[in-house]
């Protein structure tokens, strides 16, 4: 029996052949779509959901394991990095202080850093607005790579890093191009207009007035937090159960995607979103506030994941979705994917998290779909769960073996060097960036370190480069240059790091 034969029949055995088995707000049948998955997929990580309406949760369930070797299970108690779904929290958080008198959304990076010398911008036309909203015309790999990658930076190197903002190769101001820099750039003037770290300042002006228990900007510890966070898992990863190495920490949680969050607490934050500031009856925030933090800042014309996107508000997608007004954000990254969304003229909202990303995301378009269509009795669900499980699990079997074979293409390859082994470590440095650190181990192999980043490479297709896989499952390139007869720096992308002499 094929996994289509055997998905539809499973499905149908639990009651799902028509859409007319269920009541409106009747959901019983999304927890049965990925319990059934899950099983499929013979992969236990965990994902929660929650879906709002009218003012409070109607559904919520939890499923696999926040820790899989310790057989700990998803709640709601449980917090999940949620990436890039930071955004809309920190956008808010600077529409309240707009609000409450102390900024401006024309505020220009030339007022925000007086001191700074930008040399390829003019910083007095990118404004707050621009930079919340990705229409600043402007590009800066250096502060992306330190806030979210390396954590190499301190208050002082994190104003250096603004400093180093140049063009946007591909787009002008008032063009919109998606990324972190604006993000990251608001939240370095934050930390010097406050006087103390971004994260407190959205916890005063957000988390707080909403009652986020399990909420936060940092990663902290479990004794300093009082509750769980998910692990970071993949299914493509080598030891299944074993989390990926690199897990957030505090000097990588970010202003564009730096924060932990539970269903729940985040189906709150749909409340507000929906109710115009109110939540449990209580104007948490001003109206105002929350209605130009929907505003269209920016024009699209894309789609992702098939979400259509036609514009940008303050850290919400806007677009078209069942042809209803659908506001979102998701968020990414290794072992990580979250998904915020809602219709206002409908007042229902859906919050989907994952500890892993390939099926987690995948699962999140079915769950979309799947609620969406039964909230708004349109479609057919019984096609709905048969399409989406088929889909996941072919996906999967389709991709595993290339990965695998990947894999093993890659083993057979021999690094190939001009020059000794001994030639090709020591440290780099990049006065923005950091020190990369290359050390031979005992197996003859080179073992890379940049900040919070380590890999062991693997041979490249080039000579005197090395591969690595400082992400989980992305590879990159070390790309060594060569000056009478000495290694003298290395490139990874575009940063190249000079090796100091010893």
């Amino acid at each position: 029996m094929n996994y289509l034969t055997r998905f539809f029949a499973s499905v149908c055995t639990l009651s799902l052949c028509t859409v007319s088995a269920y009541a409106a707000d009747d959901l019983s049948h999304i927890s049965q779509f990925i319990n059934k998955v899950k099983a499929d997929t013979k992969f236990q990580s965990a994902t929660a959901v929650a879906v709002v309406k009218d003012g409070k949760i109607i559904y919520q369930d939890y499923f696999g394991y926040a820790d899989i070797n310790a057989k700990q299970r998803a709640n709601d108690k449980t917090a999940f990095y949620i990436a890039s779904a930071t955004k809309p929290f920190f956008a808010l958080s600077s529409l309240l202080l707009e609000n409450k008198g102390d900024i401006k959304e024309s505020t220009s990076m030339k007022q925000m850093f007086p001191s700074l010398k930008f040399k390829d911008i003019n910083a007095e036309q990118v404004t707050l607005k621009h930079l919340l909203s990705h229409t600043g015309g402007i590009d800066n790999q250096e502060i992306v790579t330190a806030t979210a990658y390396t954590g190499i930076h301190d208050n002082a190197l994190r104003h250096t890093l603004v400093g180093a903002t140049v063009k946007n190769k591909k787009t002008k101001l008032n063009e919109y191009d998606y990324s972190n820099v604006g993000y990251n750039i608001v939240s370095v003037w934050f930390d010097n207009f406050y006087k103390q770290d971004w994260q407190k300042t959205l916890a005063e002006t957000v988390f707080n007035p909403l009652k986020l228990e399990q909420t936060s900007a940092y990663m902290g510890n479990n004794k300093t937090r009082q509750f769980d966070v998910a692990h970071p898992y993949s299914i493509f990863n080598l030891k299944q159960n074993e989390p990926l190495y690199l897990s957030k920490q505090d000097n990588t949680m970010h202003a564009a995607g730096g924060m932990i969050a539970s269903a729940p607490n985040l189906a709150r934050f749909l409340v507000a979103q929906l109710n115009e500031g109110k939540v449990d009856g209580q104007q948490v925030f001003p109206a105002e506030v929350i209605k130009k933090s929907h505003q269209k800042n920016a024009t699209l014309d894309s789609e992702y994941l098939g979400f259509v996107r036609t514009g940008y508000a303050w850290g919400w997608n806007i677009g078209d979705y069942k042809d209803e007004v659908l506001y979102s954000h998701f968020g990414g990254f290794s072992g990580a994917s979250a998904h915020l969304s809602f219709m206002p003229e409908h007042n229902i909202g859906l919050v989907v998290l994952h500890n892993e990303a390939f099926v987690g995301t995948r699962l999140t378009v079915a769950i979309s779909d799947l609620v969406y269509s039964t909230l708004l009795n349109k479609g057919d669900i019984d096609k709905a769960v048969t399409k989406h499980g088929t889909k996941i699990v072919d996906r999967i079997t389709q991709i595993a073996p290339l990965i695998a074979q990947d894999r093993k293409k890659r083993s057979l390859r021999k690094v190939e060097l001009s020059l000794d082994n001994k030639e090709y470590t020591g440290t780099f440095t990049n006065s923005l960036v950091g020190k990369v650190e290359v050390t031979l181990l005992p197996s003859g192999e080179f073992h890379v370190s940049w900040g919070n980043m380590k890999a062991t490479a693997t041979a490249y297709k080039r000579k005197d480069t090395l591969r690595v896989e400082l992400v989980p499952l992305s590879g990159w390139t070390i790309n060594y240059q060569i000056d009478n007869g000495h290694v003298t720096q290395l490139n990874i992308g575009d940063d190249v790091f000079v090796k100091e002499k010893t």
